[in-house]
C-alpha cells in the first residue's frame, strides 16, 4: 500500500514540474467570469470588440461559455480566443438565435507578464452595431475546469450595449450633404453648417439632416430638379432654407415624400419653386410643421402651391406660414384623415378634392381667391378657420363647396 501511496504522489510531482501552480487547484477556490467592458457605448455602424474575462488570471484545463445579445441591434462578426488557449472547434455566432459559444483548452504556459492579482482575456468578440437601441450581454452555459479535472467555482457579470446615432458634420467630415447621406447608416443624424449646397439630395436613409441655421444654411436646387427626394421612412429636415427647385425631371420643386412614412419636414424656410414646396406622393403619418413657404409658382401642366398631398393619409400639416403660392396654401387629392391646424396663408387657400374625413381648424387664409375649398369631398371636420379678403375671381368667396355632403362646419370667422 505504501508503495501504491508513493507511486501517486511521484506521479503527481511529475504533473506539477510540468503544470502551473495555480489557486484553482483546490477545489474551494472561486474566481468571476465577466464582459470586459461591462457597459459600452457605440455609434450605428460601429465595429467594436468585448472581452470575457476571469477576474483573476489562474490557469484552466478548459473553458466554455455562451454569450446572449439582442440579434435586433448586433451583428456577430468574429470571435477568438487568447494565448494560451486553443480552439479545436471554431468559436459559433448564431445571429439568428443570437448567442456565441466558445470552447477552449490550455495550449501553453501562461504569458509571463500575467500575475495572479490581474483579470485575464480568456476570448474576445467583435460586433457590429446595426440600429439605435441597447442590448444584453449576457454569459450562460459556462464550464471551467481545473487541471487534474477540478472543476472552478464561478460568479458571472454580465455586460450591456447601448447603440445611439452617428453624427456626421458637412463639410467637416464630407464636402457635400448627399456623400455624407451615401456615408451615413440607419439612424444618424448629418449636421450641416452654415453655406450655400448646390445639390439635389436623395434621402434613401432613415436619417435626420439638420441645418445649423435656417436662415444661412442654404440648399441650392440650382433649377435642375427637386431640390430634396425623401424616399425612406422616419426621416427629419429641419434648420434649412431650401429654394430654387424646379420642375425637371418631376415637377416638385422643393422636397418630394414619396411612398414614404413617418417623416418630419419642420423649422425651414422653403422659398422659390416651380408647381410645389412640400410635395407628399402615396406617404402617411408624417408631420409638416413650422415651415415658412413663399413663392411657389405654377407650371403651364401644374398649379403652384406650398404644401400638397396626393393619396396620403393621417398626416399632420400644422403651424405653417404660407404666402404667394399662386393657387393653393395648402392642396389634397384622394386623401383622407390628415390634420390641417394653425397655418396662417396669404394669398394661398386651403384646397380639398376628393378627400373625405379631413380635420380643418384654427387656420387663417386672407387676401386668396377663395379661402377654403371643397370638392367633391364629405365627412370632413371644419372649425374655428378664419378667412377674410378672400376676393373669389371678383365677387368674393371665403369658402366654396361643391358635390360634397355631410361635412361639419362650426365657428367660420370671415
Amino acid at each position: 500500500m505504501k508503495k501504491i501511496i508513493l507511486l501517486v504522489f511521484a506521479l503527481v510531482f511529475l504533473v506539477s514540474l510540468h503544470l502551473p501552480l495555480t489557486k484553482e487547484s483546490t477545489s474551494f477556490f472561486e474566481t468571476t467570469v465577466c464582459v470586459d467592458p461591462t457597459t459600452n457605448d457605440v455609434s450605428v455602424g460601429n465595429t467594436f470588440v468585448i472581452n470575457v474575462s476571469l477576474a483573476d488570471d489562474i490557469s484552466l484545463q478548459s473553458f466554455e461559455f455562451y454569450l446572449g445579445y439582442n440579434t435586433t441591434i448586433l451583428d456577430g462578426l468574429n470571435a477568438w480566443v487568447n494565448p494560451p488557449y486553443e480552439t479545436p472547434v471554431e468559436p459559433q455566432i448564431n445571429d439568428t438565435e443570437g448567442y456565441v459559444n466558445v470552447f477552449a483548452v490550455y495550449g501553453g504556459p501562461i504569458p509571463s507578464s500575467a500575475s495572479a492579482s490581474e483579470s485575464f482575456p480568456l476570448a474576445s468578440i467583435a460586433f457590429n452595431a446595426t440600429a439605435v437601441g441597447s442590448s444584453f450581454l449576457d454569459l450562460y452555459g459556462i464550464i471551467l475546469e481545473g487541471f487534474l479535472g477540478t472543476q472552478v467555482d464561478h460568479t458571472t457579470v454580465n455586460g450591456s450595449v447601448t447603440v445611439s446615432s452617428g453624427i456626421i458634420t458637412v463639410p467637416d467630415d464630407y464636402p457635400t450633404i448627399q456623400e455624407a447621406i451615401n456615408a451615413a447608416n440607419e439612424g444618424d443624424t448629418i449636421f450641416v453648417e452654415e453655406g450655400i449646397y448646390y445639390e439635389n439630395v436623395v434621402m434613401n436613409k432613415s436619417i435626420s439632416l439638420i441645418g445649423e441655421n435656417k436662415n444661412t444654411t442654404i440648399i441650392d436646387g440650382n433649377r435642375k430638379a427637386m431640390c430634396i427626394h425623401v424616399t425612406a421612412n422616419n426621416v427629419t429636415v429641419s434648420g434649412f432654407t431650401i429654394r430654387k427647385g424646379s420642375y425637371h425631371p418631376h415637377p416638385f420643386g422643393g422636397i418630394r415624400i414619396y411612398h414614404s412614412t413617418g417623416n418630419n419636414i419642420s423649422n425651414n424656410f422653403i422659398t422659390d419653386h416651380h408647381v410645389a414646396g412640400v410635395f407628399l406622393s402615396k406617404s402617411n403619418s408624417n408631420i409638416v410643421s413650422r415651415n415658412v413657404i413663399t413663392n411657389i409658382s405654377e407650371h403651364i401642366s401644374y398649379p403652384g402651391g406650398a404644401i400638397y398631398l396626393d393619396s396620403s393619409s393621417d398626416n399632420k400639416i400644422t403651424e405653417n406660414t404660407i404666402k404667394n403660392a399662386t393657387w393653393y396654401g395648402i392642396g389634397m387629392d384622394n386623401s383622407s384623415r390628415n390634420i390641417i391646424n394653425g397655418n396662417t396663408m396669404t394669398e394661398a387657400s386651403i384646397d380639398i378634392c376628393d378627400s373625405p374625413r379631413n380635420t380643418i381648424n384654427d387656420n387663417t387664409v386672407a387676401n386668396s381667391l377663395i379661402g377654403i375649398c371643397l370638392v367633391r369631398s364629405s365627412h370632413n371636420n371644419l372649425s374655428k378657420n378664419t378667412l377674410t379678403s378672400n376676393t373669389g375671381f371678383g365677387w368674393g368667396s371665403g369658402m366654396e363647396i361643391a358635390d360634397s355632403n355631410e361635412n361639419t362646419i362650426t365657428t367660420l370667422y370671415h
